[in-house]
């Protein structure tokens, strides 16, 4: 094959692979998280990418792999949400928090619901955490559910648009 000819075919490629990328809605939102600074947060229809000073993560269907890309030693890893919630174990014991509703509101043009954990302790419900979740339509089921495990929230509630932790 001569040089024209893969150059040539080559464009082809690029042209067609680029067609086939068409813009959607989504969500950007910025945050500050006290595990990763600064987070800037870009939720499509079909994937959620998180970027801060150290890390890059992606998920994106249709098994919803979370990649990570560490900026400074140029490294990146994948793993299935299962395998991640298995090894992030978390501090929460979900099957024993008690969770309360608590007021609605509009965050980033989707309604959101306001929840509150509690955790027992020494006969005594502690709040651990505050976190407002969305259950909007333009957001997939899975995506919310794996955003949940992501950011160790229990899954059900809708998507995790806003956690503070107590």
């Amino acid at each position: 094959m001569s040089a024209k000819v893969a150059i040539f075919a080559l464009l082809l490629l690029c042209f067609l692979i680029g067609r086939q990328a068409t813009a959607s809605e989504g969500w950007r939102l910025t945050a500050t998280s006290v595990y990763y600074g600064d987070v800037t947060i870009v939720l499509g229809e079909k994937s959620l990418h998180l970027d801060t000073k150290d890390a890059s993560i992606v998920i994106t269907p249709p098994d919803y792999t979370i990649t990570i890309f560490n900026k400074e030693s140029h490294k990146y890893f994948s793993e299935s949400v299962e395998d991640f919630k298995k090894r992030q174990g978390g501090d929460i014991e979900h099957d024993k928090c008690v969770v309360k509703k608590g007021k609605t509101a509009t965050i980033c043009g989707a309604e959101a619901t306001q929840y509150f954990y509690y955790t027992p302790n020494k006969g005594k419900l502690r709040l651990d955490l505050e976190f407002w979740a969305s259950r909007d339509k333009r957001i997939e089921p899975r995506m919310a559910e794996v955003c949940s495990i992501f950011c160790s929230v229990k899954p059900g509630y809708g998507m995790p648009l806003r956690i503070l932790a107590r």
